[in-house]
């Protein structure tokens, strides 16, 4: 759980470009942090040591209707 950096932002920084878009996620306008050893977001904005995630890659595609 990510109880400790909820609730977080999200801002779309580009459009859709060959079905991927780039988010921003902060917490109180910080980057969020990379958590190696567990492959995914650390529940910590307190870790000197560790990565800030710059930003996200998400695949999306459009919905087909078949009518």
């Amino acid at each position: 759980m990510l109880d400790n950096i909820n609730p977080v932002e999200v801002e779309m920084c580009s459009d859709v470009i060959d079905g991927i878009i780039e988010l921003s996620v902060t917490k109180d306008g910080d980057g969020l942090l990379m958590d190696f050893e567990h492959h995914g977001i650390k529940n910590t904005m307190d870790d000197s040591a560790a990565i800030d995630i710059f930003s996200y890659s998400i695949a999306v595609h459009e919905e087909k209707n078949y009518e």
